[in-house]
């Protein structure tokens, strides 16, 4: 934002003033003159990671429609700073203090949108998509408080902060392609997030939506419903006050439950892997299937079927935990020595020591310091000693060492089942210290069970073939593959305890899910929601007709996530594909794309699981591809309906109908 057109807002009315003017215009309280103000946009290029930096260079700022979680934090209290302190001295305050917000933001991987006078505008889903992204702007919103709190602590300023979060559909566009992100997203789901920072009072404030999609995570309030501007009802809105204790499941459909369906010979084998680890030799057992496809379901009804005496420790994965060193294995220790982020220093300490002398049998053994510190946790002065002199490499081996001695003590104790949610997104120094535990700790009575998505270019398939290698037969890869319609026909029965489901609404969510119970539950909790579907004495009953199937917005991030994260140009490839259909020519598409690496493009899509070859019916894998041709050259088709329907969703109206246009005029030859 260039200075010549900046207003300054009155920090007491809100009043937004001519630049220059240095009381306000309304109320005549004294104005921070934004000569002073560093330009924050340069702050904000200058603290971009190098990953996020990638990301958001390869983005292509094309318009487009997504579902976005937009945050707006307005800082108040810079004015009374200006009156005690030298210009250059707030200037410096200020620069640090939006410093500590921009890096906030970065970690959790949103992007600056804007900034207005003291306010910072940031978006979740754009021009990046994550699964999760009405999440990563609540723990955006925590930590910014923390980060203002130590501030003000630090500085002794008085500070305050006030945010509101929105999340929905909204019209995405580039004016640039550059790091000051010249970008931006408009409609209504923005108007309500700068309302909802209006309202708030030093607190964060959330709407529906965001609540709907983070409840599970966040200890909230609900809040009066408010009457903002431009909207005819009241809205409901809610106060975040922290992270839960123990949070709840993400599954959606609580109330819903059903039997596993079609699992029963991976749980078997399973077992039989588990069965052979307690005879005194590791294992490595890797789940691998597609988002909502029943990895997470599957451990679930493992765990209740093995014996009692399995000890469990689990960690999951976070991509915005990415630059949290060993985050995965914090967590599992963390959870084995029942310490979390409400633990006291002396409860943390007591509980260490006391299970550390029980395991090792003996007090104060040579490992604990090095434990403490690879937890993270403050170290007793007494072993201070032991690590202060250590050069950072040293230090490091001697973590390792102690954790792979504290695990095998452990396993001697309990077999011992250490469970990676969603391992395609572990940390690299967590893949260290796992390649280190693997070679380490082969005759300990240990199963190593990773759930992975089959996302090929992430660092943990790098080291795949290196697992196999080490354990050989003693490496079990599973492949979870979709629900035949027969299997998610009983699915459906399962969760809804009938078998009387109107033919109109089975016969559309088995043709949308094709077989991935995740879709097939949430389909069901969106007809639900739109009373679609009602009970009524124990009966499911058409509440009303389906006029057009709307996606989940859950379904839409997930496939969402997954198509943000494609090469660009492989990106509009696939978004143009979409525009032809669920099946395409590769001629039509060529004439559409205008590229001469369109094979190789294509072979990456089929390779990433998007599309596939459309085969003959009856074509059997022990048989030639018999590919079908048509006059425009050989089909593919989307390897899932709703990779095309997402794809397609996310196009302006304008281009599609470009892309129509020219796609009809060169099937008619005109």
């Amino acid at each position: 934002m260039s200075d010549k057109n900046e207003t300054i807002k009155c920090p007491q009315c809100g009043f937004l003033n001519p630049a220059g003017s240095k009381f306000c215009n309304q109320c005549g309280s004294p104005l921070l003159s934004p000569s002073i103000k560093k330009d924050y946009f340069s702050l904000a290029t200058k603290h971009i990671p190098e990953k996020l930096r990638e990301k958001i260079r390869s983005a292509k700022f094309t318009g487009e429609r997504k579902n976005v979680t937009v945050l707006f934090a307005d800082i108040t209290g810079f004015t009374s700073l200006s009156e005690k302190l030298d210009p250059e001295e707030v200037t410096e305050l200020i620069n640090r203090c939006f410093e500590s917000m921009i890096d906030v933001i970065y970690k959790f991987e949103g992007t600056i949108d804007k900034f207005i006078g003291d306010c910072i505008m940031a978006l979740f889903g754009a021009p990046i998509t994550h699964e999760d992204d009405p999440e990563r702007a609540v723990y955006t919103a925590l930590n910014i408080m923390d980060a203002l709190d130590r501030f003000n602590s630090e500085q002794g300023t008085k500070l305050s902060i006030h945010i509101g979060i929105n999340s929905g559909v909204v019209v995405a566009g580039g004016v640039g392609s550059n790091l000051r992100m010249d970008y931006t997203v408009m409609g209504d789901t923005v108007n309500l997030a700068e309302r909802l920072m209006e309202e708030a009072k030093d607190e964060i404030l959330i709407s529906e939506s965001v609540y709907k999609k983070t409840s599970h995570i966040f200890e909230t309030i609900e809040c009066p419903p408010t009457k903002f501007k431009g909207k005819s009802k009241a809205v409901k809105i809610y106060r975040v006050i922290g992270i839960k204790e123990k949070p709840l499941s993400k599954r959606r459909l609580a109330e819903l439950h059903s039997e596993l369906v079609d699992r029963e010979m991976e749980i078997q084998k399973l077992l039989h892997i588990l069965s052979d680890v307690k005879k005194g030799k590791s294992a490595v057992a890797l789940i691998l299937g597609e988002a909502g496809i029943g990895k997470s379901r599957l451990i679930e009804v493992f765990r209740e079927k093995s014996e009692k005496n399995i000890l469990w420790l689990s960690g999951k994965s976070y991509t915005y935990g990415e630059n949290k060193p060993f985050y995965v294995f914090r967590t599992q220790l963390s959870s084995y020595f029942g310490i979390n982020q409400f633990s006291s220093k002396s409860e943390i300490t007591k509980k260490l020591h006391e299970e550390i002398e029980r395991i090792f049998k003996k007090k104060s053994p040579e490992y604990l310091p090095y434990i403490y510190q690879f937890l993270s946790v403050e170290i007793p002065e007494q072993f201070e000693g032991k690590i202060k002199y250590l050069d950072p490499k040293h230090l490091l081996l001697e973590e390792f060492v102690s954790i792979k001695t504290l695990l095998s003590n452990i396993s001697h104790y309990n077999p011992l089942v250490l469970y990676f949610e969603d391992a395609q997104s572990i940390d690299a120094e967590s893949l260290e210290l796992l390649n280190f535990l693997l070679n380490g700790l082969r005759n300990s009575p240990i199963l190593f069970l990773f759930e992975a998505r089959p996302e090929k270019r992430t660092d943990f398939f790098s080291i795949k073939n290196i697992i196999r290698r080490i354990y050989k037969k003693r490496f079990t890869e599973i492949r979870l593959n979709l629900l035949s319609q027969s299997d998610a026909n009983t699915l459906i029965q399962n969760l809804l305890e009938t078998t009387n489901l109107p033919k109109k609404i089975k016969t559309l969510i088995l043709e949308k899910s094709e077989g991935n119970p995740f879709y097939i539950e949430e389909i069901l909790h969106s007809f639900i929601d739109e009373g679609i579907l009602i009970k009524e004495d124990n009966q499911w009953r058409f509440g009303k007709d389906i006029t057009s199937f709307e996606i989940p917005d859950s379904i839409d991030a997930v496939v969402r996530s997954r198509i943000d994260r494609l090469p660009e140009n492989i990106k509009d490839v696939l978004n143009k594909a979409s525009v032809i259909g669920k099946s395409f020519s590769y001629r039509i598409l060529s004439f559409l794309c205008k590229t001469n690496k369109l094979d190789a493009y294509l072979h990456y899509l089929e390779d990433h699981e998007f599309i596939e070859l459309k085969l003959y019916p009856g074509y059997k894998s022990n048989t030639p591809k018999p590919r079908v041709q048509t006059p425009f050259g050989i089909e593919f088709q989307f390897k899932h309906n709703l990779i095309r329907d997402i794809a397609y969703k996310g196009l302006l109206k304008k281009q599609k109908k470009e892309m129509i246009l020219k796609m009809l005029l060169k099937i008619t030859g005109v």
